[in-house]
Formats: structure tokens, sequence, C-alpha cells
């Protein structure tokens, strides 16, 4: 393929593939970009820091890693991490219309990589796991403020079926909780 100025143009080459405990750094990565660029602008330094601290530091991502009911899945763009997403089958809110469901609990995408489409590649490998797991579908919560995420999930069959409380160190924020039956 060529852009008409002599110069080749080319796809970039994404991979998604589960991750394990050697790619706990490319996870924290991305956590923590993902994360601060998200939140950075609406709460302090501080309870940002702490939310890492607790959620991307101290051998977080490794517990999480070695439990058994969590599974990450990792996106590279030419060899680079760029993405995961963290499917957890555990405890779900009441307002979830299913005894089975599996959570999309994270999907970060780092800045640099975001409209490539990592997003829809990752929530379809999050699909495929459930299918496997005989999820009756997923569930997950995203922040009422972000618009570009609930606007995503719904584009990708999920539809709101609550909200519930989300913490940044001291500063609360209201999740929209969102839906989708794989029945």
């Amino acid at each position: 393929m060529s852009s008409g100025l002599g110069v080749a143009c080319t796809q970039p080459v994404i991979e998604i593939r589960p991750a394990g405990i050697a790619d706990m750094d490319a996870l924290v990565l991305i956590g923590v970009e993902s994360f601060t660029a998200t939140y950075q602008a609406s709460t302090t330094a501080a309870d940002v820091a702490a939310h890492l601290d607790q959620y991307f530091r101290s051998g977080a991502v490794r517990r999480e890693l070695q439990r058994p009911e969590c599974r990450y899945l990792l996106a590279s763009v030419d060899s680079q991490p760029a993405g995961f997403i963290k499917l957890r089958d555990d405890q779900h809110p009441e307002s979830i219309p299913a005894s089975a469901p599996l959570e999309i609990q994270l999907l970060y995408i780092r800045p640099a990589h975001q409209r490539l489409g990592l997003g829809g590649r990752l929530v379809a490998a999050a699909m495929q796991v459930a299918r496997q797991q005989a999820a009756h579908g997923l569930w997950l919560s995203t922040w009422e403020e972000a618009d570009w995420a609930i606007g995503f999930y719904r584009k990708a069959g999920f539809y709101p079926v609550g909200t519930q409380e989300f913490r940044v160190g001291d500063t609360p924020f209201t999740d929209i909780l969102m839906w989708q039956s794989l029945d």
C-alpha cells in the first residue's frame, strides 16, 4: 500500500494474548499511564498516587495475576505493550441480571495507542473467554463522566443496569454498571 508520497504505509501488528507474571511490568506501565491520564484532572495528585500505590505497585499486579479468579489479556502493537483487559470471575452486584457473569474489571489502553481498535479487540477476546467459561454475560463499571467509555461500551452491546461508588483515594466517583448477556 502506498500513501501517494512514495512512502510505504504499513498497518501496525496487533497481538492479544494471555498475560502472566513475566508481563507484570507491562501491565503496571499500562495501568499507571492510563489511570493517570483519565483521573489526574478530576482529583488530587495525592489521591491518584494512593490509588496507583494500592492497585499497581507493591506487588499488587503480581498478587492479582496469581489469583485463580483473575485473568489478564495483554494487547501489543508492533511488539510494544499497548493495553490490557482484566477479567474477574468473582462477586457481582445484585443489579447484574445473571447468576454466572464475568466481570471486565479493567480495560486500559495507553494514551499513545488509543484509536487503533484495541478496546474492541480486547472486549471481543473477553467475550470469547466468557463463552469458554460458560458465563452468562459480561459486566463492568465505568465512570459516569467518561462519556467516551460509556459510548464505547454501548456500541459494544452493553447497557446500564445500575450505579455504584468508586473511590480514588479520598475522592468518591459514581460508576455506571453495564451488562451484556451472552445467552
